[in-house]
């Protein structure tokens, strides 16, 4: 019996946290994101309750190095423990990616899966403004415009076991692929 250690990324407003919620109702996995760690600190932690992300600052910069520390951290443990995985938000650059994946590369008791989450332009812009306007500490749609979309890197073949595509209209054969991969771990 393998063990998912699924990796699920796309740009910011896309759906990730959405989907792997929804995937947690199906499957037992321990979901690691780092929006959680974010809002923690930024709520616990007076250094970073100003925090803005709107443009790079060394604040913004220590903050993702600590949410980066925590969530690697919390991976090796849960890898140690034999622990089912679902990385909620890679990056869209492939070295982020790797960098997960690297970590279970040479552990024969995991199956790793890459879930790109895809979404037409369109209505991703919408949801960046959608964000805006309810965030005006963060700019969104100028990060995308501006770093993010550059930034992304389509998924090469061989940097998992398996890669699947959510599209918003697919859950079911998503759910329907992971029963056939790790039926095991099916709620």
């Amino acid at each position: 019996m393998k063990i998912p250690y699924i990796v699920v990324f796309g740009h910011n407003a896309s759906g990730k946290s959405t989907f792997t919620k929804k995937l947690l109702n199906q499957f037992k996995l321990n979901r690691v994101n780092g929006d959680i760690v974010r809002d923690l600190i930024i709520e616990n932690t007076n250094y970073y309750s100003d925090i803005n992300y709107s443009y790079f600052t060394e604040k913004a910069a220590s903050m993702n190095r600590v949410t980066d520390n925590f969530r690697l951290s919390l991976l090796k443990e849960l890898i140690d423990n034999k622990a089912p995985i679902l990385i909620d938000g890679s990056s869209v650059a492939r070295r982020t990616r790797t960098r997960y994946l690297d970590l279970v590369k040479d552990n024969n008791n995991y199956v790793t899966i890459i879930i790109e989450i895809s979404i037409p332009e369109k209505e991703l812009i919408s949801r960046l403004k959608e964000r805006d306007e309810n965030n005006k500490d963060h700019q969104w749609l100028n990060q995308y415009i501006e770093k993010k979309k550059a930034m992304y890197e389509p998924v090469n073949k061989t940097e998992s076991n398996y890669y699947l595509k959510y599209t918003q209209d697919n859950f079911e054969e998503v759910v329907k692929e992971l029963n056939i991969i790790v039926p095991e771990f099916k709620k």
